[in-house]
C-alpha cells in the first residue's frame, strides 16, 4: 500500500484516485494530505459485520478455525481485532468522495461500516456473456440424462462439500474432475455449462457471484446459495418469471435438485429464458454507463 501512495505523491499526481484493489487505508492518507480527490470501487468488504457476528457467535468456518472458536480467550481475541479494524477501516472508506459497490450484499455493508450513504452508488460488475448467450436455448425433451455442472475454484469458501453431501444417493455418478492445462478454458466453460440441467453455486455470502450469471446466461437452471448476491441481485423474478432456485442445506439442496429434474422440459425452458433475459442488466455496456454516471459529478468538479 505504501508503494502506491508513495508513486501517487511523487510520480503521477492524479486529480481522481480511484481504489478498486481493496486498499482503503490509502483513501486516508490521500484525502487528508489534500492531494487529490478519491474514490473506490468496492468488491468486497475487508471486513464485514458477518465476519464479527461469526466470530462472537464462535461459529466455526473456513476463516473461523476450531481451535480459535472453540477456545473463548482466542475468540475474544480476535474479535477485539476484527472490531478495531472495523473501526479503522469505516473511518479510512469514509473519506470516499464517490462509493461504487457491486452489489446489494456489499452496499448494506458498506453503508453500515462507512457512513456515507449519500455518495454511495451500487454498479454491477462487468459479466463478459456474449459467448454464453450464442449457445440455442431449446427444450431438452430428448435428454437421456442429465447432469451437474458446479463451476468455481477450489477455495474453502466455495463449500465443495455441501455440493457432495447434498447429491441423492441413487444419482450420482463420478465425472472427469482432473485439472486440465493448456485447452481453451471459455470454449471447454462454454461446452459443459450448454450440455448442463443445472449449474450449482453453494458459496456462503458470494458478494456477488458471475459465475452464477455464466450459467444463466447459457441456459443453464441456476441452483444458488440462499445468502449474498445470488439471493439479493442475481437469481430474483425477472418481468414476472423465476429465474432459478436457492437453498441453504443439504436437504434443501437435495429436494431442490429433484424439483429442477422433475420438471417438464417446457416448465425448465421458460425458467432458463427468463434467466438469460435477466443477465442483460450485468452487461459490459451497462456497467460502463452506470460506472460512468456515477462519477460524472466528481469529474465536473474537476473540470470547474
Amino acid at each position: 500500500h505504501h508503494l502506491l501512495v508513495e508513486a501517487t505523491l511523487t510520480e503521477f499526481v492524479p486529480g481522481v484516485y480511484i481504489d478498486s484493489m481493496g486498499y482503503a487505508f490509502t483513501l486516508l492518507v490521500l484525502k487528508y494530505l489534500g492531494i487529490c480527490h478519491v474514490a473506490s470501487y468496492v468488491h468486497y468488504p475487508a471486513i464485514s459485520t458477518d465476519m464479527l457476528s461469526v466470530v462472537r457467535e464462535r461459529n466455526p468456518r473456513f476463516n473461523n478455525a476450531d481451535y480459535i472458536s472453540n477456545n473463548l480467550f482466542l475468540s475474544a481475541v480476535k474479535f477485539v481485532y476484527y472490531y478495531l479494524l472495523e473501526l479503522l477501516y469505516g473511518l479510512a472508506g469514509s473519506c470516499s468522495d464517490v462509493v461504487i459497490v457491486n452489489s446489494s450484499w456489499t452496499l448494506n455493508h458498506i453503508l453500515t461500516l462507512w457512513r456515507a450513504t449519500k455518495r454511495t452508488c451500487l454498479v454491477y460488475p462487468p459479466s463478459d456473456t456474449h459467448a454464453f448467450l450464442q449457445l440455442p436455448l431449446d427444450e431438452d425433451s430428448d435428454r437421456k440424462c442429465h447432469s451437474i455442472a458446479s463451476i468455481g475454484q477450489f477455495r474453502p469458501e466455495k463449500d465443495h462439500r455441501l455440493q457432495i453431501r447434498a447429491f441423492p444417493e441413487d444419482a450420482a455418478e463420478e465425472g472427469d474432475g482432473a485439472g486440465r492445462k493448456g485447452v481453451d478454458e471459455v470454449g471447454e466453460l462454454k461446452r459443459e455449462l450448454g450440455e448442463a440441467t443445472v449449474g450449482l453455486h453453494t458459496m456462503w455470502n458470494e458478494h456477488f457471484g458471475i459465475g452464477v450469471v455464466e450459467c444463466m446466461a447459457t441456459g443453464t437452471v441456476i441452483l444458488a446459495h440462499r445468502s449474498g448476491g445470488p439471493r439479493l441481485d442475481i437469481v430474483v423474478p425477472y418481468e414476472g418469471g423465476q429465474t432459478g432456485f436457492l437453498a441453504e442445506d443439504e436437504d434443501g439442496y437435495a429436494d431442490a435438485i429433484e424439483r429442477i429434474l422433475a420438471l417438464s422440459p417446457s416448465a425448465r425452458l421458460e425458467i432458463r429464458r427468463h434467466a438469460r433475459l435477466s443477465v442483460t442488466r450485468f452487461s459490459d455496456q451497462e456497467c460502463e454507463a452506470c460506472f460512468l454516471a456515477t462519477m460524472e459529478p466528481l469529474i465536473w468538479t474537476l473540470a470547474r
